[in-house]
Order: structure tokens, then C-alpha cells, then sequence
């Protein structure tokens, strides 16, 4: 009887939320019961992400600074006891809380919540043995921070590093490694929006002037030639067109995705669905970046900036490790 009535006051609690347009300080106030009940037991782990992420949407900075950045640390302790379906509810609710737009002065407290997941994800990469559906949201959340500030992307390989005696605790080899199973198992990653947000968090890489990304040339640009050649498409003048730039009825996948009325995209993009959570969801929605950014122009600006940054000899030779085929298929989006 009490597990019905728990979970009817989920539902319920998610059902206000839904329906708010603002937060109040009691329901506010309401989120700190929501760290008691994921220690408690896993049992009502998804109905609570789904109250996280309305929460996140509704009151992104005040949520996360608190109840919100509580609950994504007892979610991390339970990662090493979760099964599959668990983890990817708990990873897709971190990639929540990077997609998130948040004030200047915190621009990164979504990243700051997550950071002992994001360390969980550099150290679980390093083994390379995740299914497939698993790497996908650990690559994407990755591109994510990627896409946010390179240089907390770093920052977590460097922590990730420390007790890795494999790789004698260095960054740098724990990078090369990382970089090595993102680059073998980056086709791994079926959904084509999450492959082309991966690819962009590789081409971010690609100009922070890291030599061990730059040892790793050939293999980033086979890989971002194999996204475009699955993204790009010609409109009706024969012209290349990134083809998943959002048209005016069209929606990426979201990390919203699942079972349950606050994480399913139901219907069609265009349906009146007009509750005040719908409406966040879509702008959200409108801002991911497989949607919102042409992955042949970043490409292009990215080779660009290195051919600056490296100067013409040293470009040409990083070029020319690359294999000719992939240059051929490059050369038909991007000139070199």
C-alpha cells in the first residue's frame, strides 16, 4: 500500500510541476525531500529523475545549487550497483544538467554537479568494454563539457588520472587512451543526433593545442568525415545542407527521452501540447546543438584555426598523415 502511495504522490508532485510557470519557495522548499528518497532505495530512481529534470527546467540554478546537486551526489554512489537501464537514466540526467542554460555568473554549475560522474565516465572509457547504448550518453555528456570549456574537459581527465596506475596516474596517457577508444568506438554511437554532437566535441579538440589530440589527426578526421557523410544531405539545388539543422517543425532527441509523462516526446514536434514544462522542453529542445549547429561549417572554421595555429608546414604534414580516401570524402564538404 505504501509503495502505491508514494507512488502516487510522485506522480502528483511531477504533475504540479508540469504545470508551473514559476517556482514558489514551498515548492522550492519540496525538493529537499527528494535526496531522502533515492537513499532510501532505487525503486523509485526514474519517476525521481523525472521530478529532477522538471525542477531542472523550471528553476535550473536554484535547484542545482541545492536539492538538485544533492540528489546527482547520491545517484553517483549508487552508479557502481545500478544496472544498465539505471545508469543510462542517471547519465542522461547529467547531460541535463550541462544542456542547461544558466546565469553568466554560473555558467558552469551544471558541470560542477556532475563532476564525480564525469570522472565515473574518462575512468569507465578507459576500459572501453560499455555496450554500446552506454558509450553513446558517456561520449555525448563528454562533447557536452566539451562544448562548454575545453579546459574542464582536461581538467576532469587530469583528476581522472590520479590512481589510474595503468597509466602511471598521467593525464597525458590517460588522455591518449581516452582519445584512442572515443576515435575506435565512436561508430559505435547509432543515433545519428548524439553522433554528430560527439563529433562536434571532437572537433572542439581539435584547436586547444593539445599535442596528444593532434597525434590522434587522422583518426579525428576519419571520424568527423564519416558524421558528415551521414549528416550532410543536398536540397533541391543540388547544394550540401546540414541536415539536421532544425527546420521549423523539427526537434533533436532529447535527454528527456524515456518512459513517463515528464520524459517522453510524445506525438509530433508541432502538436498544441502547451503546458508551461512543454514549452521548456522546447526550448531546451532548440538550443542542442545537433540542431542548432551546422557541424561543415565548425569543421571548416576548426581546420582553419589550426592551420593558424600550427602554420601551413605543420598543417600540411598533419594532413597528409591522413589517409587519402577519407581526404577525397572530406574535400567534398570542406576545402583543405
Amino acid at each position: 500500500m505504501h509503495v502505491y502511495l508514494m507512488e502516487d504522490a510522485l506522480e502528483l508532485w511531477l504533475a504540479i510541476l508540469e504545470t508551473s510557470q514559476v517556482v514558489d519557495p514551498p515548492l522550492l522548499q519540496l525538493a529537499e525531500n527528494l535526496h531522502p528518497i533515492l537513499e532510501q532505495s532505487s525503486e523509485h530512481l526514474r519517476i525521481v529523475v523525472y521530478i529532477m529534470q522538471a525542477y531542472t527546467l523550471l528553476c535550473p540554478e536554484e535547484f542545482l545549487s541545492s536539492a538538485g546537486g544533492k540528489c546527482m551526489a547520491v545517484m553517483e554512489d549508487m552508479l557502481s550497483d545500478m544496472r544498465t537501464e539505471g545508469l543510462l537514466t542517471v547519465l542522461k540526467m547529467a547531460e541535463i544538467c550541462v544542456s542547461i542554460q544558466l546565469p553568466e555568473r554560473n555558467a558552469f554549475l551544471g558541470v560542477k554537479v556532475i563532476w564525480p560522474i564525469l570522472i565515473r565516465v574518462v575512468r569507465a572509457l578507459l576500459e572501453g568494454d560499455d555496450l554500446a547504448m552506454v558509450l553513446s550518453v558517456q561520449l555525448c555528456l563528454l562533447s557536452r563539457v566539451i562544448l562548454l570549456s575545453p579546459d574542464l574537459f582536461y581538467k576532469c581527465v587530469q583528476e581522472a588520472a590520479v590512481g589510474q596506475t595503468d597509466y602511471e596516474n598521467d593525464p597525458v596517457k590517460v588522455l591518449d587512451r581516452l582519445l584512442q577508444v572515443w576515435t575506435e568506438k565512436m561508430n559505435l554511437v547509432t543515433q545519428v543526433e548524439r553522433w554528430k554532437v560527439v563529433g562536434l566535441g571532437l572537433a572542439a579538440l581539435l584547436t586547444t593545442q593539445n599535442t596528444t589530440v593532434l597525434h590522434r589527426f587522422p583518426a579525428v578526421l576519419l571520424n568527423l568525415t564519416e558524421v558528415l557523410n551521414d549528416v550532410m544531405k543536398t536540397d533541391d539545388n543540388g547544394v550540401y545542407v546540414d541536415g539536421l539543422v532544425a527546420g521549423p517543425c523539427s526537434r533533436p532527441p532529447s535527454p528527456l527521452e524515456g518512459v513517463g509523462r515528464a520524459a517522453r516526446w510524445e506525438g509530433s514536434w508541432c502538436a498544441t501540447k502547451e503546458t508551461p514544462h512543454e514549452l521548456r522542453r522546447r526550448r531546451l529542445a532548440a538550443t542542442h546543438p545537433a540542431a542548432s549547429v551546422d557541424l561543415r561549417t565548425v569543421v571548416h572554421h576548426q581546420l582553419e584555426t589550426l592551420k593558424g595555429q600550427v602554420g601551413p608546414e605543420t598543417f600540411e604534414r598533419l594532413i597528409l598523415s591522413t589517409d587519402q580516401e577519407t581526404l577525397q570524402q572530406l574535400r567534398e564538404y570542406v576545402p583543405l
